[in-house]
């Protein structure tokens, strides 16, 4: 059920779910015997089913320490796993499909969750890299596979911004204050940038995405107003930043056919850049917010981007066909501008966080 189509919201319990809508005009519709719901036919030439009761709703997981726009939890690919700080200075790994939740150490920051489970933090302190086993269903907490150690970081500063893991599970990318690390879970080594210089104040909104073949990461937040791509197999090889801007870059998603980079700017703007040869693509940029634009996710299949920002939340085409606008598919109102946003690979589970509020993962019925 690809995101393209989610159209309409519930307030059932105060939580979120999604249903199946049609691309066009409704022509008709009837009411079933009994229980069974309704049917309706529309002008895209399909004919679906309607519940007549909500469905599950989507989940939360309160007290997410996300104190400002730099903390960041993590989720595995699936979408199966989320990883995430509480106010209390402890990590948490969230199992969906059964709703567990299981502490790991104290003082330890997210980073990322591999496909089987295996979280992975930054340890506080002495800045080592550390991988978790797989929760095995028990009220035990996972226990360390291993550790290694990490890059330090700028004096003064502790915290992890955002870790993503590439598509092969086994790169790490990671973004400390001012600093970028690239660590390899399979060979445990490690291997960090200088000093980048962080921006600090309304502009220093951070963000950090791995693209689809794993070589190109995409960070904002650090000095300069435009986003900047780094080479994940040369991370200290110097980068290059994007577009000219007036306005400081605050978040950055890759499309999955690794072609294009959606680049969301503090002046309410999504530019479009084409990957290989680093230019802004005419035309393919779209005012997208009336405030900074605060995260940016892509759907799985390619075919919906999704952005926040103000106090809403929305789904656009991801790629509209030549000469047609770029269509709303849907506008959400939510209690503040999201920092973080994840599609699931089957593009049924989408997470998201703001600073201050519960991680919340919502629903699309299968």
């Amino acid at each position: 059920m690809p995101p393209v189509d989610l159209l309409s919201r519930s307030a059932f319990g105060g939580q979120i779910q999604f249903l199946l809508g049609h691309e066009e005009s409704i022509r008709d519709l009837a009411f079933l015997p009994g229980p069974q719901g309704l049917v309706t036919v529309s002008s895209d030439r399909t004919l679906r089913r309607w519940p007549l009761t909500a469905a599950a709703a989507g989940s939360r997981v309160g007290g997410v320490w996300t104190w400002n726009s730099w903390e960041h939890p993590a989720m595995s690919a699936d979408g199966r796993f989320a990883l995430y700080r509480t106010e209390t200075n402890r990590t948490w790994l969230w199992d969906r499909s059964s709703g567990r939740r299981v502490p790991l150490a104290e003082g330890d920051f997210p980073l990322a969750v591999r496909r089987d489970g295996q979280a992975v933090t930054r340890r506080s302190g002495t800045d080592e890299i550390v991988v978790w086993a797989a929760p095995e269903g028990t009220d035990v907490p996972p226990a360390e596979l291993w550790r290694v150690k990490g890059i330090p970081a700028h004096p003064g500063f502790s915290q992890v911004v955002r870790g993503v893991l590439a598509p092969d599970d086994r790169t790490l990318v990671g973004l400390l204050p001012g600093k970028l690390f690239v660590a390899d879970l399979e060979e445990r080594t490690t291997a960090g940038t200088d000093d980048q210089r962080m921006l600090y104040g309304a502009s220093a909104v951070n963000c950090l995405e791995v693209s689809p073949d794993g070589r190109l990461v995409a960070v904002t937040g650090l000095l300069g107003r435009h986003a900047r791509l780094y080479r994940t197999t040369d991370i200290n090889g110097g980068f290059v930043s994007l577009g000219d801007a007036a306005d400081y870059d605050t978040a950055v998603a890759f499309h999955p056919d690794g072609r294009r980079l959606f680049v969301g700017n503090e002046d309410g703007q999504v530019r479009v850049f084409d990957v290989s040869t680093r230019a802004e693509l005419a035309g393919e940029g779209w005012r997208a917010q009336s405030g900074a634009v605060t995260a940016l996710a892509v759907s799985s299949d390619g075919r919906v981007v999704a952005t926040s920002g103000d106090l809403t939340l929305q789904l656009w085409d991801a790629l509209p066909a030549p000469g047609e606008a770029r269509r709303l598919r849907l506008r959400l109102n939510v209690p503040a501008p999201r920092n973080w946003m994840k599609f699931s690979a089957d593009d049924t589970g989408f997470l998201h966080v703001a600073p201050g509020h519960a991680l919340e993962a919502w629903e699309a019925p299968r």
